[in-house]
């Protein structure tokens, strides 16, 4: 006994040797030469054409920038004389940059023309003439008034229209000169194309006697095709007869017969397992006469455990094997009734689906078998396969046959996307909803695995994600998602998809159900609901900023001092519009929760620090509630967390504490730390919460109704975002309460690794006498900013419009921008890309509108309306500051040397003064960043030692964390892998999908203000 899969390689070289050995040796040889001689032919004449087709192009470019030479002074001519006649500004944006266009214009003219003197000397007469017309022009753009008579005379005899004529005149000698040239050069490209026309003739002898070799493998392959005729009857006969109707005992031996007849065997057989005593078992089996019916009736006696005999042997090894002649196998208990019939040869292929064994099957011959062809082993492994699949679907039937009354009523019913599968993803089912989605029926479906249908062919990625779904699920995993799917209208539909597993009594996964809804409603509802949002946040925080900041600066005596009862009434109306802020801020925030964006800016932080500053904060508000505040830090403890966030955890649960005390009681804050956790605990004697409550607090709009909690206000969304925020941070939060004895509200946050935590810098005295541009059009906002900096001795230019602020920047230098995006005539944004190139004017926006990554090194901060005090002081320090001094500092991160230096070169394309650091690793590029403080990073993800997502985790937590960054990737990245990948101002580029011009565009714009064109 051997392996099949041995003799199959060996007769299927001696094959491969014998018939095509000659073939191959001698049309290769013969194409080689031919092809070896046309080649060294058509290099020639490839020469000699390319030189030709270059000098036409050659006397193209020439004609072209002649033309320009006459368009430029003409567009120049028409900006001055409007500018002349209506002195409106806006014709001279026509006239800058004409005379460089003219100019570059006719130093590219005078290089191409390096090799035609007559030419050249024209261009020298030219020059002059140029410069003449443009001084012309420059004396008329002077003028101060609009022309009076007088001005006109003057300018009538000027020599503007007499250097006009010269320089059409000079131009059009030249452009025939060119055409004459043309012509020639055109004449001598066809001479070149007809003959390599010629050639081409010639080498169509090449493919002729390419086509008698193919003409000899075509002979070949005829002769294959009868044989394969043959198996592929096998297998239709083998199809037609599963489908056909029956029992499955008629069937299958049907199928066995349609096999043996075709192959030359005397018997076949097929033994399936007996899943209660772990053995095979006699299923069916055909025979050719009633001369082997002896050895059939010994077959349907014995039972096979792994390994014994034929069966056995196979389902072991789960490999089909050949016996040379069975009746001289010792492993073979059939053997003597083998002997009576006569029989020799056997062979037996295991009936398996995707790693299950499902049978084996056995035939047998009367002669000895030392190997098989490869096409009826091939055959053979077909044939097995299309009666596993028919076993399979045996065994679910009959699984399916006592649920399917019940099933049947609740899947024709419902009107969602519902379906049945096999473990191994073949669909059994689709109901009506489904099926008429794809306009299909059900028989164009089932059978085929589910990833290869209509639901998800339109897309290559859901296809692979539907399969590897379909494993997971029939691993026993619960399987949601959301894709987008064409109807028939080609209307794409946003679908709601599952994938459950069943399991029967054994816990056997046996069905696998899909389900789709659609939720295309549902998805355009959250749209309109984030765009109501949005209007929200603008419409209210502005007015907001004026309110606070006026009533803060009008209890602060900054506009002159009040009288008692006037000052009640500001604080009374400050105290309510933090208030509104607050809700609205709780709103948005529950908004941005739900939606997954809830951005945290982690830094290093003092837990002792930040007890102290919300104790502070709160003092007031707790005595006008007769409430003690005091606070228990038993020790401090280092945070990487987000100041604003964990302060406003604290302050809603101190508030809340204070809230519902009875008067002459204590709130105390305890802290301590916990193994790696810091816990802070808010302790109240108020009425306590009872334990059927303890569940609704931190969910979202729930209050508590016992005794007077409805007397207090409040929104219901402070616990929730408190939970959130503390999650988010990888933290836990709680409660312990009994009724009548007060409450304990606890959250813990994870220690910091590194415990030293560095002080909250001032930014009052290093912004002593710097000059501010406030670009801002709300007049309340303006003077709540103006009279916050000009307390800290900034000095504030404001201009309410873009067009006022580009005037103001080029008659003055400022050391910051406060900027507002919303501006009446443009968005902010446009500022910062008309800004001179050579500017490094840094630039905090102050604005309601959502945060944007806008690729601008310049733009230091974001700060969303109603801003604090602290945050825009200390924006503005750091950007008074500033960056390393010297030249832009660009980072390189990328171990493919060629792609590396492609990057490189795109980089210093951009100007003299940039200065490339390259990492062929994570470590190094770590390494890199905190010593050079680049101003932009360029990262691949494929790095050795320490890839791309280690890299960023890393910077994230260092001085390098707000660095612009370009992810340059050959990986296409979900929406979460990209939000792990971002530093500062972050770009996503995909290689391969990027084009240079898309790319380069990113750089000069991250680069802006840092770069000198060379």
């Amino acid at each position: 006994m051997k392996s099949i899969d041995q003799s199959v390689n060996s007769f299927s070289m001696r094959k491969t040797r014998d018939r095509i050995k000659t073939v191959v040796t001698v049309g290769m040889l013969c194409l080689f030469c031919l092809m070896l001689i046309a080649g060294i032919s058509s290099y020639n004449h490839a020469n000699k054409l390319y030189d030709a087709r270059q000098w036409v192009l050659h006397t193209y470019e020439v004609m072209q920038q002649l033309d320009s030479l006459i368009a430029a002074p003409n567009d120049a001519e028409s900006a001055a004389y409007g500018h002349l006649l209506t002195h409106d500004k806006t014709y001279l944006f026509n006239f800058k940059g004409t005379a460089k266009q003219a100019h570059d214009a006719f130093n590219r003219a005078l290089y191409l023309s390096r090799d035609n003197p007559i030419q050249h000397e024209r261009l020298n007469k030219l020059k002059p003439v140029l410069d003449s017309k443009f001084d012309s022009l420059d004396r008329m753009i002077k003028l101060k008034t609009k022309p009076d008579s007088a001005t006109l005379d003057e300018l009538k005899k000027s020599n503007d229209l007499i250097y006009m004529e010269q320089l059409r005149h000079i131009v059009s000698e030249m452009k025939l000169e060119e055409e004459k040239l043309l012509a020639e050069r055109l004449a001598t490209l066809k001479l070149a194309v007809n003959e390599m026309n010629q050639r081409l003739l010639w080498y169509g002898g090449i493919a002729l006697s390419g086509f008698v070799l193919i003409g000899y493998v075509v002979n070949y392959l005829m002769r294959r095709q009868d044989k394969e005729e043959k198996f592929q009857n096998i297998l239709y006969s083998v199809n037609h007869s599963l489908a056909s109707i029956g029992t499955p005992d008629t069937v299958l031996t049907k199928a066995l017969q349609e096999v043996a007849n075709k192959l030359d065997f005397q018997i076949a057989q097929i033994w399936i397992p007996d899943k209660d005593r772990g053995d095979l078992v006699f299923k069916r089996s055909w025979k050719q006469s009633e001369q082997f019916a002896d050895f059939e009736n010994a077959s349907k006696e014995l039972r096979f455990e792994s390994g014994k005999g034929l069966p056995g042997r196979v389902w072991q090894s789960r490999l089909a094997t050949l016996v040379l002649d069975v009746t001289e196998d010792n492993n073979f208990p059939r053997a003597p009734h083998a002997r009576k019939c006569n029989l020799h040869g056997g062979v037996a292929f295991p009936l398996s689906l995707t790693g299950e064994m499902l049978g084996v099957m056995e035939f047998f011959t009367t002669r000895k078998v030392a190997n098989l062809e490869p096409d009826v082993v091939h055959t053979l492994n077909v044939v097995a396969l299309q009666i596993s699949q028919y076993l399979e679907r045996l065994k679910f039937e009959q699984a399916l046959h006592t649920s399917e009354r019940k099933f049947k009523a609740i899947f024709d019913e419902t009107f969602e996307f519902i379906g049945l599968l096999s473990p191994t993803g073949i669909i059994l089912e689709a109901n009506k909803t489904a099926l008429d989605f794809i306009k299909a029926d059900k028989s164009s479906v089932i059978g085929k695995y589910f990833w290869d249908t209509p639901w998800w062919s339109h897309s290559k990625e859901l296809q692979e994600k539907v399969e590897q779904s379909v494993h997971e699920a029939a691993n026993g995993k619960f399987i949601r998602f959301e894709s987008t799917h064409p109807d028939p209208d080609g209307v794409l539909l946003h679908v709601d998809f599952s994938l459950k597993p069943i399991v029967d009594d054994d816990g056997n996964i046996v069905l696998l159900i899909p389900e789709g809804r659609d939720i295309s409603d549902k998805k355009e509802a959250e749209k309109r609901v984030s765009e109501f949002y949005s209007t929200v946040s603008h419409e209210l925080r502005t007015p907001l900023t004026s309110i606070r900041g006026a009533f803060g600066l009008l209890e602060g005596g900054k506009a002159g001092d009040l009288s008692p009862k006037a000052l009640r009434l500001v604080s009374m109306g400050k105290l309510e519009s933090e208030r509104l802020v607050r809700l609205i801020n709780d709103i948005l925030d529950i908004r941005k929760i739900e939606a997954g964006k809830l951005e945290l800016k982690l830094e290093k932080l003092s837990a002792a620090q930040i007890i102290e500053n919300t104790t502070n904060t709160l003092n007031s508000f707790a005595q006008d509630a007769s409430i003690k505040l005091t606070s228990d830090v038993q020790e401090d403890g280092t945070l990487f967390a987000d100041k604003d966030r964990i302060t406003q955890v604290l302050t809603n649960l101190v508030s809340n504490a204070v809230k519902f005390s009875p008067p002459e009681s204590e709130v105390i804050i305890k802290a301590r730390k916990n193994g790696a956790f810091y816990r802070i605990e808010v302790q109240d004697h108020g009425p306590g919460i009872k334990d059927s409550d303890l569940k609704k607090l931190f969910q979202m709009f729930q209050q508590l109704d016992q005794s007077d909690h409805r007397e207090k206000g409040g929104t219901g969304l402070g616990l929730a975002i408190s939970k959130s925020i503390v999650e988010q941070h990888d933290g836990h939060i709680g409660v312990n309460s009994k009724v009548g004895e007060g409450s304990t509200f606890w959250f813990e946050i994870p220690l910091s690794k590194q415990n030293e935590v560095k002080p909250d810098h001032e930014c009052v005295e290093s912004s002593n006498g710097n000059k501010v541009l406030l670009v801002e059009d709300d007049d309340s906002v303006a003077m709540i900013i103006t009279e916050t900096l000009n307390t800290h001795h900034l000095n504030v230019h404001r201009v309410s419009t873009i067009a006022e602020a580009e005037e103001s920047l080029a008659r003055s230098k400022f050391s910051v921008i406060v900027l507002d995006i919303q501006l009446p005539d443009g968005n902010g944004n446009s500022l910062l890309e008309n800004m001179d190139k050579t500017s490094t004017t840094p630039i905090v926006v102050v604005s309601a509108s959502e945060r944007k990554h806008y690729g601008n090194p310049l733009l230091i901060d974001w700060l969303a309306k109603p801003f604090e005090e602290s945050k825009l002081l200390s924006a503005i320090d750091l950007a008074i500051r500033g960056r390393k001094q010297g030249p832009a500092r660009v980072l390189i991160a990328e171990d493919d040397e060629s792609t590396r230096e492609i990057i490189k070169q795109y980089v210093l394309s951009l100007g003299s003064n940039i200065q490339v650091f390259e990492a062929l690793d994570g470590l190094k590029a770590i390494e890199l960043a905190r010593a050079e403080e680049p101003d932009l990073i360029i990262l691949d993800l494929g790095l050795p030692h320490t890839d791309g997502f280690e890299v960023v985790t890393v910077l994230r937590h260092e001085k390098a964390s707000k660095t612009p960054l370009i992810v340059y990737t050959a990986t296409d990245l979900s929406s979460e892998e990209k939000k792990k990948l971002s530093l500062g101002l972050t770009t996503h580029f995909t290689k391969s999908k990027t084009s240079e011009e898309t790319f380069l565009s990113c750089l000069v714009s991250t680069l802006n203000g840092l770069i000198k064109k060379s």
